[in-house]
């Protein structure tokens, strides 16, 4: 982070919502991020290459029983159902979990998979509306080929536990998906220098470390680069800059509710840590994904 530095607190003051306690509002501010970043589209490219790449190769060739698949927190599913359909070439017979906590977001999977093109017609859905604690208390014993956590531990409290579970879920030569930001990301530096509770900050290093410990055959790491178009943030009746504001924050209603000396912070900030262009203002978005194998 460039200049000086911010320290903003946010989730005491008597003006702050949680975005993520609040469904509709959370929806509504990630879909205007979403529709502002090449991320998606650069992780459509990594799911349909190099990630599908590493399970397949961890496979037993001869294997021709069911492909068991996870998606924990998937979301919109757009980089699942990709990933699934490059694994429908090597297995026959797929059947994949989808466990997702909001409704819309489960109805936008359900629409996706709808519209899908025919090559995941074989491949058998089970998607279920449920927490990650949830979920883990009604599949007792169950295992996978592959569990997938997609932007999954930054919400989740117990990382530790989250990783250590989805790992055990595996099968033999099973394959561990997890996608995550990476420290070159606004999003996390921003996170880092807020009390913001509701987003965890994840570095590739704790999650290695964390995976060290159950003696993982491999990991293999992958970098995503990526950019966010934040210019609509600079503008004050821009409802989706408004929208993205409250994502960034993860504080529902921030330019309206927060005060404006830290509205003036934040946009600071943002300025600080992004780059002009002729067609806006860009700020780093960057993943990171590792494949771990079993």
């Amino acid at each position: 982070m460039q200049g000086k530095q911010i320290s903003l607190q946010m989730t005491s003051a008597d003006w702050y919502r949680s975005l993520k306690a609040d469904a509709d509002s959370y929806f509504q501010a990630f879909t205007a991020y979403r529709k502002r970043t090449d991320r998606h589209k650069n992780t459509l490219q990594m799911f349909s290459d190099a990630v599908p790449s590493l399970i397949i190769d961890n496979k037993d060739n001869n294997d021709k029983s069911v492909f068991e698949y996870l998606g924990v927190g998937c979301g919109a599913g757009l980089s699942d159902l990709t990933l699934l359909r490059q694994l429908r070439r090597r297995f026959p017979s797929i059947k994949a979990t989808m466990v997702e906590p909001s409704s819309k977001f489960l109805e936008e999977f359900n629409q996706n998979r709808v519209n899908a093109p025919n090559d995941l017609d074989d491949v058998t859905f089970d998607c279920r509306q449920a927490t990650f604690d949830e979920y883990q208390q009604s599949c007792e014993g169950a295992r996978f080929d592959c569990v997938c956590g997609i932007s999954v531990l930054e919400y989740v409290v117990d990382i530790d536990r989250l990783i250590s579970w989805m790992y055990s879920a595996l099968k033999e030569n099973g394959s561990l998906v997890l996608f995550f930001t990476s420290e070159n990301n606004v999003l996390l530096k921003f996170w880092t220098h807020s009390d913001q509770r509701d987003i965890h900050l994840i570095k590739p290093s704790l999650v290695e470390k964390l995976l060290e410990k159950h003696n993982v055959r491999k990991i293999d790491r992958l970098e995503l680069d990526s950019t966010i178009n934040i210019t609509e943030c600079f503008e004050e009746t821009s409802e989706a800059g408004s929208r993205l504001l409250d994502f960034v924050t993860h504080a529902a209603s921030f330019r309206r509710s927060a005060p404006t000396e830290m509205l003036r912070e934040v946009l600071d900030y943002l300025s600080r840590n992004s780059v002009g262009k002729d067609d806006g203002i860009y700020a780093p978005n960057n993943f990171t994904c590792l494949v771990v194998q079993k």
